[in-house]
């Protein structure tokens, strides 16, 4: 994929990802047609993709699309309120 991508003139990619992936960074994912990012832990998978984006000159734009990984917002809340327990996030 990353070569493609450099053949085609990319110099950067963008990945969407959701903070539940944050907030589990020891999940595992099969990643199926991709065997150097499969069995990895969620934070573990990222870092190598960042490192293999890098390595064929690629920009990474780290970019948290969504609050959890199914695709929405696990409860709707005012506009302005706080979705994620942050204390979760600071250890």
């Amino acid at each position: 994929m990353f070569s493609f991508l450099r053949a085609n003139n990319f110099n950067a990619i963008r990945l969407p990802f959701s903070a539940e992936l944050a907030l589990n960074p020891n999940q595992v994912v099969r990643v199926s047609g991709e065997p150097t990012l499969d069995n990895l832990g969620n934070l573990a998978r990222l870092a190598k993709f960042v490192d293999l984006a890098a390595q064929h000159n690629l920009l990474v734009m780290l970019d948290m699309h969504r609050l959890n990984a199914n695709g929405g917002i696990d409860e709707v809340r005012p506009f302005g309120s706080c979705f994620l327990n942050h204390s979760a996030l600071v250890d």
